[in-house]
């Protein structure tokens, strides 16, 4: 019977893994299609890059500012750079998050904002990197489920 349960088990967890990567790959190819910006986003996205290293730099895609609580966020950050790295994500592998505005209180369930991070090789100053980032970002607001595209380029 334990045999079972586990055997059981370990189908479930596989079987859910496979959905968060079908997932996961489905939303880099959409965003890989992408060539404008959502109009009237209900937050702040901000894409800042540093160098950590001589041979790496750190990228941080920022999400907060909320106008209004929204919740159950996705969000997936990619860049056009050649790389065998996944890109950071929020809600696929693990678990939604609710965004809520900077003067509400804050509850164990909700943050004031995301930081995805993301590394990637360069060898050169940080003033000479030239990229393009998009960030896909999909969640609840008012009932509604919504979903806003965001194309920085350097």
């Amino acid at each position: 019977m334990k045999k079972i349960l586990i055997l059981l088990m370990l189908i479930l967890i596989t079987g859910c893994t496979n959905n968060n990567e079908k997932k996961y790959y489905a939303l880099v190819k959409e965003l890989k299609q992408i060539e404008t910006t959502t109009i009237n986003i209900p937050f702040d996205i901000t894409i800042v890059l540093d160098k950590i290293t001589d041979n790496e730099i750190v990228y941080n895609a920022v999400i907060d500012n909320a106008q209004e609580e929204i919740k159950d966020v996705v969000a997936l950050v990619t860049n056009d750079q050649v790389t065998n790295k996944m890109y950071p994500s929020i809600g696929i592998f693990d678990k939604k998050i609710k965004i809520v505005p900077s003067h509400k209180e804050i509850n164990d369930d909700s943050v004031k904002g995301i930081a995805l991070v993301g590394y990637l090789p360069f060898d050169k100053e940080i003033e000479e990197f030239s990229g393009i980032f998009k960030v896909y970002v999909e969640f609840t607001l008012k009932g509604k489920r919504q979903k806003i595209y965001y194309i920085y380029k350097i």
